[in-house]
């Protein structure tokens, strides 16, 4: 669910709550938002991760193997895990003519510097549709299938129990 959705649900229910004799948020209101926020934001992600895998499925399949020519670097650490990280831009040549794109990847060793090459997938079709071969749990089919299969349930299982246990 985007901004501008959430912003209608809101004021679609409190124009309601109001119709109705209400002046302001009510309980329902409250639910609603609360429905909004429980279910909205997973499809959200689940819509994004699955968006993510088809992409990289595409390029697994029907994209071609280059080497890339890093342009610029630059490093983070996760405060979470305090994993380091690089936001490699990397440049494609196809034919006379080089694609620009970038890509967060997990530092192993020394990292990437200006001037590395690093093996890319793109589509020929849309090379500037590129990601790195190997960038960590980011580009993993098999974790990105598991998280979205993780969000289902989540999400079935206490419809299941409303729905069963009354």
């Amino acid at each position: 669910i985007d901004q501008r959705t959430a912003r209608r649900v809101i004021l679609v229910t409190v124009a309601a709550s109001r119709e109705n004799g209400h002046n302001g948020v009510t309980g329902g209101t409250v639910l609603t938002l609360g429905l909004v926020a429980a279910f909205g934001v997973p499809l959200w992600l689940f819509l994004l991760l699955g968006w993510k895998l088809a992409v990289r499925l595409r390029l697994e399949k029907q994209g071609h193997s280059a080497q890339a020519i890093v342009t610029s670097v630059r490093g983070w650490t996760d405060s979470l895990d305090g994993v380091k990280h690089q936001v490699v831009s990397y440049q494609i040549l196809q034919g006379n003519d080089y694609y620009p794109s970038s890509a967060d990847v997990p530092v192993r060793g020394k990292g990437y510097a200006t001037g590395d090459r690093i093996p890319v997938m793109y589509l020929p079709s849309r090379p500037h549709r590129s990601q790195p071969v190997s960038g960590g749990l980011a580009t993993s089919v098999g974790v990105t299938a598991f998280v979205m299969a993780v969000m289902v349930a989540l999400m079935v299982w206490p419809l299941w129990m409303l729905t069963h246990y009354h």
